[in-house]
């Protein structure tokens, strides 16, 4: 028998993780590792940090949008990199707070329909907004144009979510 979950309520960052916190100068930094490693090794330490700060600015929970959600391993790496970065909620597996995958096929982005899903099945969601290399129309947020050429999340990213998701 399966306990219910609690209502997930509050504000939500959508996050991606390519374009976002992997690019291309970290892309390679994964050779010679192996599993959790591998997926590590590629996450820029300043992006994650950058996230964190939003993250602790506007109260706001991470929702993984990201094709990381798929794969147990990329989702430990994310959570134990978040941990070290200090974001101390457990992330370990984003359990709940990960979007439903619709099978596409590569190149094909129906991300916004998997958004606008997941937010129909958390109604106590009271503000929702992106952080993404591809534009999401579905809800507000921060593109990171041709994230995976220049480096990913910037610092004025982060004005940018943090003014999105005011603390009230």
């Amino acid at each position: 028998m399966s306990l219910p979950h609690e209502p997930i309520t509050g504000d939500v960052i959508m996050l991606d993780v390519d374009g976002v916190m992997v690019h291309s100068k970290t892309v390679g930094r994964s050779r010679g590792h192996n599993g959790i490693w591998a997926h590590l090794a590629q996450l820029d330490e300043e992006a994650v940090a950058r996230v964190v700060r939003i993250v602790q600015a506007t109260g706001a929970r991470l929702v993984l949008s990201s094709m990381w959600r798929r794969h147990a391993d990329q989702r430990n790496a994310l959570g134990k990199a978040f941990y070290t970065a200090g974001l101390r909620r457990s992330l370990t597996t984003f359990g709940r707070m990960r979007t439903p995958h619709f099978g596409h096929l590569p190149g094909e982005i129906r991300r916004d329909e998997e958004i606008r899903t997941w937010l129909l099945a958390n109604p106590g969601v009271r503000r929702a907004i992106f952080i993404d290399d591809e534009p999401i129309k579905a809800i507000p947020g921060v593109w990171i144009e041709n994230g995976h050429f220049t480096g990913g999340i910037q610092e004025y990213h982060v004005a940018e979510a943090i003014a999105l998701l005011p603390k009230e």
